[in-house]
């Protein structure tokens, strides 16, 4: 990936769970600039492999994570944000396959089980605007049926 993007991504630790679950710990992605786009001290998604593989179906089954910072932000100059550099790479790299695709594919069916964030701190800049936001959540706790 940071071939691709010309950026750094690193993971401390990434293992699998006696769950099943996908385990990441200290994970920082860098903007294109070497500022620091998104943080998590811990990051645990539960996704069924078989029905993404199979059905087109993504069942996120749980998602933790725990000490999250995310900084967006976009500059009065320009129309692109912090990230778009990650849109640009994994949408070109399926602009080759679309010819490949009918244009009447189904989509892809999400359910959402439980979600647990905890001590996130989300910023949220666009100058083009004029919105600057922040937000801090210590615990956050959802589920769908």
């Amino acid at each position: 990936m940071s071939e691709k993007t010309n950026t750094t991504a690193e993971i401390e630790k990434l293992y699998i769970t006696f769950a099943g679950n996908v385990f990441l710990k200290k994970l920082v992605l860098y903007d294109t600039k070497g500022d620091t786009l998104l943080y998590t001290e811990s990051l645990e998604p539960s996704i069924a492999l078989l029905p993404l593989i199979l059905a087109r179906e993504i069942n996120l089954d749980y998602l933790g994570c725990s000490g999250l910072t995310a900084n967006v932000h976009r500059v009065s100059i320009s129309e692109n944000f912090n990230f778009n550099f990650l849109i640009d790479v994994f949408s070109a790299s399926n602009d080759s396959s679309e010819s490949t695709h009918s244009s009447n594919s189904e989509a892809l069916k999400l359910s959402i089980g439980e979600i647990h964030f905890s001590n996130c701190a989300l910023a949220y800049n666009d100058q083009l605007l004029g919105i600057k936001n922040k937000a801090i959540v210590e615990d956050l706790y959802l589920k769908s049926n």
